[in-house]
């Protein structure tokens, strides 16, 4: 099945890296921040942290640092009627880095008997994904993060950057990913494929294939 590619194009985080436990670790910290701030109301407080958590499962893997960022400092500004700055500055203090808790089974394996063009195309921003990348000794042909497009996915701004600096049609490279938005760009790049990885056992609408992590792959090669 993916014999037929010539490049294939990596989400990062839920895909390559395991971050299952971040939410969680987000959702403490941040919870036991907003507690701390003594000039705003417990109903405020309250609400803040409910609109926080119903956010973070949904973003935190597919949004840039600076959009999630903004976006909790604003539920913060909301129940404290404190600047966007010093919210912002409060998040930098309460949040512990995003990092991936480890590398998804499969993927060296994969990366290393994968004979054509690979690309990583992630929400994340450039030097937290480098990090990332360089601490388990990762690399491919090209790497476009969410600071670099003014658009992210399913939006297909990213993926035409990839196209265009490898030489490869959208019919002859396929996603894989985590996220409808990964998927999605099947239909919005006109990709050749989409096989997406679960990370809560659902399926996502328009993949090939829906695999439990790249290790099951490995026979398409």
């Amino acid at each position: 099945m993916l014999r037929r590619f010539r490049c294939i194009i990596f989400d990062k985080d839920g895909t390559l890296f395991c971050s299952k436990n971040m939410t969680k670790v987000w959702s403490q910290a941040i919870t036991h921040g907003i507690l701390s701030i003594p000039t705003v109301s417990i109903k405020k407080k309250n609400q803040a942290i409910l609109n926080i958590n119903n956010y973070l499962p949904t973003h935190l893997e597919q949004e840039t640092w600076a959009k999630i960022e903004e976006d909790i400092a604003k539920e913060i500004v909301l129940a404290s009627n404190e600047s966007l700055d010093l919210a912002k500055s409060r998040i930098r203090s309460w949040t512990p880095p995003r990092s991936p808790q480890g590398i998804k089974p499969g993927v060296m394996e994969f990366l290393k008997i994968w004979p054509h063009k690979t690309a990583l195309l992630t929400s994340d921003d450039y030097k937290p994904t480098m990090l990332d990348l360089n601490r388990f000794n990762l690399d491919f042909d090209i790497i476009v993060t969410g600071d670099q497009v003014t658009k992210g996915k399913p939006d297909p701004e990213g993926l035409n950057k990839i196209l265009n600096e490898l030489q490869v049609s959208p019919k002859e490279t396929c996603i894989i990913g985590d996220s409808h938005a990964d998927i999605a760009l099947k239909k919005t790049g006109k990709l050749g494929g989409a096989f997406g990885v679960r990370t809560n056992h659902e399926s996502i609408p328009g993949a090939c294939l829906m695999v439990d992590d790249i290790s099951e792959l490995l026979s398409q090669i």
